[in-house]
């Protein structure tokens, strides 16, 4: 059955296969590549849910603007009516039939705001907060003509902040808060936000301000609470200034608008800081409360109209045009985009994947042949795409390596006894013939390993050739190197052990090895070493002795669990060093306790 499948699979795939079979690379890849990002654009059932969703949230958006819009009419005449209390209750009664006009104009705005909440309340999550507000509404209604003016103001105030909460919650709930479009959400930002905080600052100042112009006295406590409130003022306007800048930039279409209203905007709440700000609180008393409370109402009234005649609509049009976008998308990709694409670039796919995967394994096939020894067994295929170029140069590299293995075999003695020559001429010292420091190295780390094990002695000496510089200078290069390899001739002459080795340290020092050494046999060897170069008799005129000198330093020492070569080598080191110091041509033997001098 299994088999019975496949093979029907392979069948329905055999015109695709064979037509990718057909392609070059870049052209299989375009089609498919072109198809996938077609499907992959539109995966209509993604796209579709995303664009629903983004639909819902604009009409949340939408609802939140029909209620802040009766909200903001509340809020605004529950402020005219706290300065037209505030003046009444200090002592103006002609004020006290405007602020009746305000009680009506509040009932009115009450059954607005119930009204939008009753056809959106439900979708907003209002339903617990607004009966709270209209509670406290209605006690205010009531008891309006009894308070007292800081029983007023408190009430007033208590109220504002909580309608402008219940606004803060109307843009958290409707998403209006979080909108992903730069245009929108800054007008969003100064009519549901912005402006209601700068215009509640603007209403405390009127109440408290009336108040203290009815009384025509002020304070000292009065006076901090104005310049509180001013402080206040100036950072919230200075808030609307930077979110309107936004406004319109974000839609240049309305900016010279927004200009005319933040300029219009800040000369009346200019004014206003003015007045309380030379008139009231530097206590000259020279304006009329009811001449106040009117400018700094039409200051005020003219943040609410232009928030409700264009920030709103123009916020609400925005995101009914964003709706329709979304919808004609949304209608594009459930008809067009659809099943086709996606069937359509899984066909290719599946028949560009077995195209290759078949020229693959053909490959792989003839690389296996080659890694088992096979070369001329060549590997056929049945695509014309870049592949065959690849199983064609195999080929070659085959009868390459047939060719290549041919010639490895003729030249692998002569590559073998090179290797020989360059291990050699990798521990010999050029000049001298005998060994170099790469291979004093390696000698003494092998004779140290060996004397640690069997717990023996080993014994270093270093040798310098005295005033070899001043040889140098007087004779030449060319005699100084012939001096050196006349001393490498008595240094290996004085071998008489298999395992002693000698080799050049470097410049005109030269060591001297000798396995299983003690400090008494190490004093022996720099005697010898010393005698041995008496006989040398090459001529020095630079030294004091006249002829062609040399330093030892020998040291001896049975390596311990924690000792290094290099210890050895410090100790021998010093030794020639103490030689030097003591007059040069003579041996200097350290037993690793106390040095002791042959001359």
């Amino acid at each position: 059955m299994t088999a019975k499948i496949i093979s029907i699979v392979q069948l329905m795939l055999k015109p695709a296969v064979g037509l990718m079979h057909r392609l070059r690379y870049p052209y299989k890849f375009a089609a498919i590549g072109l198809l996938g990002l077609i499907a992959i654009a539109y995966l209509f059932i993604v796209l579709t849910a995303n664009l629903h969703h983004a639909i819902d949230i604009a009409r949340q958006e939408q609802a939140g603007l029909a209620v802040d819009q009766p909200l903001l009419s509340l809020i605004q005449v529950l402020q005219q009516h706290e300065g037209l209390a505030a003046a009444a209750e200090s002592g103006v009664p002609r004020l006290e039939a405007q602020r009746a006009a305000r009680m009506a104009a509040l009932n009115q705005a009450v059954g607005s705001v119930e009204r939008a909440i009753g056809e959106h309340g439900g979708q907003l999550q209002l339903a617990a907060s607004w009966p709270l507000i209209k509670s406290r509404l209605d006690i205010l209604r009531r008891e309006a003509g009894q308070m007292g003016p800081e029983q007023s103001r408190d009430a007033h105030a208590a109220l504002l902040k909580a309608l402008l909460a219940m606004l803060a919650q109307v843009g958290d709930s409707s998403f209006l808060v979080l909108d992903p479009v730069a245009s929108s959400y800054y007008l969003m930002d100064a009519a549901t936000t912005k402006l209601p905080a700068t215009l509640d600052a603007v209403g405390r100042l009127r109440a408290h301000g009336a108040q203290v112009l009815a009384a025509r006295s002020i304070d000292a406590e009065g006076r901090a609470a104005l310049v509180g409130e001013l402080a206040v003022l100036r950072v919230r306007l200075e808030e609307v200034r930077s979110v309107l800048r936004m406004a319109q930039r974000t839609n240049p279409r309305v900016a010279a608008r927004i200009a005319g209203f933040a300029h219009q905007f800040e000369a009346a709440i200019g004014e206003v800081q003015s007045i309380v700000h030379h008139d009231i609180v530097g206590a000259r008393f020279s304006t009329d409360a009811a001449r106040y409370l009117e400018t700094t109402t039409a200051a005020i009234d003219r943040g609410y109209e232009q928030t409700r005649t264009l920030l709103l609509p123009l916020l609400d049009e925005i995101l009914a045009t964003r709706i329709a976008g979304m919808q004609v998308q949304r209608f594009h990709s459930a008809v067009l985009a659809g099943p086709a694409f996606l069937l359509l670039f899984m066909y290719l796919a599946a028949g560009a994947c077995i195209a290759v995967m078949s020229s693959i394994k053909s490959l792989r096939d003839g690389a296996e042949r080659m890694a088992n020894g096979d070369f001329v067994t060549p590997i056929r295929l049945a695509t014309r795409d870049e592949l065959q170029h690849v199983a064609t140069s195999f080929n070659h590299m085959g009868e390459e390596l047939c060719r290549r293995n041919r010639e490895a075999h003729q030249h692998a003695d002569e590559l073998e006894s090179l290797n020989r020559k360059l291990e050699t001429l990798s521990t010999t010292d050029g000049l001298t013939g005998i060994g170099n420091r790469r291979h004093f190295d390696e000698v003494l780390a092998s004779e140290w390993s060996r004397a640690a094990r069997l717990r023996q002695p080993l014994a270093l000496a270093m040798l310098d050739v005295d005033w070899f510089k001043k040889f140098n200078d007087h004779y030449g290069h060319h005699e100084g190197d012939e001096c050196l390899r006349r001393v490498a001739l008595v240094l290996a002459a004085s071998m008489c052990r298999a395992g002693d080795m000698v080799a050049r340290y470097g410049g005109e020092e030269f060591v001297f090895i000798a396995p299983n050494c003690n400090a008494a046999q190490a004093h022996q060897l720099g005697v010898k070493l010393h005698k041995a170069f008496a006989t040398l008799e090459l001529p020095h005129p630079a030294s004091e002795f006249g002829r062609v000198t040399v330093s030892i330093g020998v040291a001896s020492m049975v390596p311990g669990a924690d000792d290094t070569p290099e210890r050895l080598v410090k100790a021998a080191d010093q030794a020639l060093y103490q030689a030097k110091e003591q007059g040069r041509n003579r041996a200097v033997c350290r037993t690793m306790e106390e040095p002791f001098t042959t001359q």
